[in-house]
């Protein structure tokens, strides 16, 4: 699967998410922003950056980039940007809506189904997030 497939399943998901939870979704004209949706619910806007995800650890948990390349090859994290959503959605069908505030200065995640004792050392758990 290209990395542009894997960019529209987890686009498409995140859209039929969102319109299942009665969001107004809207998309961009272009791909030139940091985000990929904008939804809207009880008049409260939000910006959306869509994720998929086949990409596991040994202890089958998945990983979740979140660092990305502009068009000047510049990388920078998702926590740089003005997104306020990360939807992961993994080949197992899992689907995590993650405030981007919580993911600040981290260049990828693990995505855990329920805590873990394996929690890496910022202590950042995942498994509240699953939806």
């Amino acid at each position: 699967m290209t990395s542009k497939t894997k960019g529209n399943l987890g686009l498409g998901k995140a859209i039929s998410y969102f319109t299942e939870q009665e969001y107004i979704v809207s998309l961009p004209l272009t791909d030139t922003q940091c985000y990929d949706l904008i939804i809207e619910k009880d008049g409260i806007l939000q910006t959306v950056k869509g994720r998929y995800t086949n990409q596991t650890k040994p202890s089958g948990s998945f990983i979740c980039r979140l660092q990305t390349k502009n068009s000047k090859k510049i990388y920078y994290t998702l926590s740089d940007t003005f997104c306020d959503l990360l939807f992961c959605y993994c080949s197992n069908g899992d689907i995590f809506l993650i405030p981007v505030k919580d993911t600040f200065g981290k260049k990828e995640i693990t995505l855990f189904r329920k805590k873990s004792k394996y929690i890496p050392d910022d202590g950042f758990d995942s498994s509240k997030y699953l939806v």
